[in-house]
C-alpha cells in the first residue's frame, strides 16, 4: 500500500471479502495451505483530499508514572 501511494495510486485494506475465503481461493488459484487475510483494491484516486490536522500528542497518549 506504501508503493501503491509511492506510485499516485489509492489503495484500500478490505477484509469482509475473506468471508468467502474457499471461493476466492479457487478464483485466485490459491493453495489450501495458504490463508487469506485480507484483499488489497487498488486504483486511480477521483480526488487528493486535504491532509487533516493532527491531535496534539497529550490527546493521544497517557503518560503513567
Amino acid at each position: 500500500m506504501l508503493m501503491a501511494h509511492t506510485l499516485g495510486l489509492g489503495s484500500c485494506c478490505l477484509t469482509g471479502p475473506v468471508a468467502g475465503e474457499e471461493r476466492l481461493k479457487a478464483l485466485l488459484r490459491i493453495g489450501r495451505r495458504r490463508e487469506l487475510v485480507c484483499l488489497v483494491a487498488l486504483g486511480v484516486p477521483a480526488e487528493t483530499p486535504a491532509v487533516p490536522e493532527r491531535k496534539a500528542l497529550e490527546d493521544v497518549v497517557r503518560f503513567i508514572e
